[in-house]
C-alpha cells in the first residue's frame, strides 16, 4: 500500500510522521474487518490534511492488554498519500481483497454504477466509510503513474483487433475460453497474431486501450487537460485522457511536453478517495 508515495517519489517516512503526529485519529467502523480482529484489538487510521490537494491515511493496528496496568500497542499497517481532484465515479459497494492483518491492503473491486465498468483501485480513506454503505458513494479515482509515455498518432487501424477487443484483453490473460472462442471465429493464426501484437505493442493496433491485471493498469489515452501540482518543493503532473471513451486522471512526476489531443501510454496503479 505505500506505493502511493514511491510511485510519486515523495518522501514517505517524513510524511506519514506527520500524520501519525499531527493526524485526527479514526477508528475503522466499516464491517469487512469483523472477522479479522480478536476482542482486544482494533483498527485506526491517522488522517492528515497536507493542503487542498492531498491528504494522508496512515494505518495501524491497535491492541490494548487486560492487565493490572493496562497498555496500548500499536503496530504500523501502511500509509496512503491520497489526491483529492481525481476524476469522479460512483459505487454502491466495494468488494475489498483483503484476507489477514498481515498482509494488509485496501485493495477494492467495484462496478461502476453508470457505466457498468469494473475498476480495481485501493482505497485511501477506508475510514471514513460508515459500517455499512447505504447508498451511492462517489469516489474520486486516480492512476498514479512513473511511467508516461508520448505516443505518434495512430498510423494503421486495425479492425480485426477492435472488434474483439474485450475478448482479447482475457485472451492476453490466458483464458481458455477466450481464446477457443477467437479461434473459432477468427483461426488459430489470426488469434495468435492478435494476442502477440497485443502484448508488444498495442498501442499500435488500438487509438486507445485500458487493460488491467487487478491494480496495475496500462493505458493507452488521448490527452484533454494538464495542470502542474506543486507539493513538498515537488512538481507533480495532473493529467485527463480519454481512453475507450472513458475519462482517467494521470498522476505522475515525470514532465512531458504535452497539449490537448496528445497520445500517451501510462502504466500505474489506481488509488481513490471517497467523497464523504
Amino acid at each position: 500500500m505505500d506505493d502511493s508515495f514511491s510511485i510519486l517519489k515523495l518522501d514517505k517516512k517524513e510524511l506519514c510522521s506527520l500524520a501519525e503526529e499531527r493526524g485526527q485519529e479514526i477508528e475503522i467502523a466499516h464491517y469487512v474487518f469483523d472477522d479479522l480482529l480478536d476482542s482486544q484489538e482494533k483498527l485506526i487510521c491517522k488522517r492528515f490534511e497536507a493542503d487542498e490537494d492531498f491528504s494522508i491515511f496512515s494505518y495501524f493496528l491497535q491492541k490494548e492488554s487486560r492487565s493490572i496496568f493496562p497498555k496500548k500497542e500499536e503496530k504500523s499497517l501502511g500509509c496512503y498519500i491520497a489526491y483529492k481532484n481525481g476524476v469522479v465515479y460512483t459505487f454502491e459497494d466495494f468488494n475489498f481483497k483483503i484476507q489477514s492483518l498481515e498482509e494488509f491492503t485496501l485493495l477494492v473491486e467495484a462496478v461502476e454504477i453508470a457505466t457498468g465498468n469494473t475498476f480495481f483501485f485501493e482505497l485511501c480513506n477506508l475510514c471514513e466509510l460508515p459500517e455499512r454503505l447505504s447508498s451511492e458513494h462517489t469516489v474520486r479515482l486516480s492512476l498514479y503513474s512513473k511511467e508516461v509515455r508520448k505516443l505518434e498518432p495512430l498510423i494503421h487501424f486495425d479492425q480485426i483487433a477492435d472488434e474483439h477487443k474485450e475478448i482479447l484483453k482475457l485472451a492476453v490473460k490466458n483464458n481458455d475460453k477466450a481464446i477457443e472462442k477467437l479461434e473459432r471465429d477468427l483461426g488459430e493464426r489470426e488469434t495468435q497474431r492478435l494476442i502477440d501484437e497485443f502484448k508488444s505493442k498495442p498501442e499500435e493496433i488500438f487509438d486507445t486501450y485500458i487493460f488491467s491485471r487487478s491494480n496495475n493498469y496500462s493505458v493507452v489515452g488521448v490527452v484533454t487537460f494538464i495542470k502542474k501540482v506543486t507539493f513538498e518543493s515537488r512538481e507533480l503532473f495532473s493529467i485527463n485522457i480519454i481512453a475507450e471513451d472513458m475519462e482517467l486522471n494521470v498522476l505522475t512526476p515525470i514532465y512531458l511536453d504535452l497539449t490537448d489531443g496528445d497520445r500517451i501510454f501510462v502504466n500505474g496503479k489506481m488509488f481513490g478517495i471517497v467523497n464523504i
